[in-house]
């Protein structure tokens, strides 16, 4: 499953805008209503950029029909998958990208994810170019092993990346504190003129 994650340090928040005082309490809980308005604006906002990315890329189908967010701890998780014809979830190829193709687009964590490109690995006796990914178990990929590390490789051929999940995480680690700001100094506003 394609999936990034926006921390949101909520408790920061809360504790900076927290009032102490005559009408502590209202503003308090007026400020926490703003935080989880702003969550939710900033849902929308990166299900409507991941969308616009998608459409870039030219993906469409499953991976657009399953994109969701939803609020994980401090923050906020943007996922989608899609199931191949053998049940496997794809994203991750969309995404990283794969093959000789993609060793000219490559994601720009692909290192940091655990892939590399390799210009000499052997498939069934013959050398090939393509991209060494971290595997799983149910990973239908015939071409796969246990590395020293003990962890679980594949090999694949392909496509080049189409990082729409790096795009929407980028974009919205730049804009929520913004969207944030905003409707806690609409909340602070309406408090002042409800309290003077």
């Amino acid at each position: 499953m394609a999936t990034n994650v926006i921390n949101i340090d909520l408790d920061g928040l809360i504790s900076k805008h927290k009032q102490f005082g005559k009408n502590a309490r209202p503003i308090n809980k007026r400020i926490l209503i703003a935080i989880d308005e702003a969550l939710d604006e900033i849902a929308e906002v990166g299900l409507d950029y991941a969308r616009e990315r998608m459409k870039a890329y030219g993906i469409s189908g499953d991976l657009v029909a399953n994109l969701k967010a939803e609020r994980v701890g401090d923050g906020l998780q943007i996922s989608t998958y899609a199931l191949n014809n053998l049940g496997d979830d794809y994203s991750m190829f969309v995404e990283f990208g794969t093959g000789l193709v993609g060793s000219t687009s490559p994601h720009p964590k692909a290192g940091m994810e655990g892939w590399s490109y390799s210009t000499s690995h052997m498939v069934n006796g013959r050398e090939m170019e393509g991209w060494v990914y971290p595997s799983y178990p149910e990973d239908r990929n015939g071409n796969k092993w246990v590395g020293s590390d003990g962890n679980l490789y594949a090999f694949t051929m392909g496509q080049e990346a189409r990082p729409f999940m790096y795009d929407t995480w980028l974009y919205l680690s730049r804009s929520w504190s913004n969207i944030m700001n905003k409707h806690i100094n609409i909340a602070l506003k309406e408090w002042g003129e409800d309290f003077q």
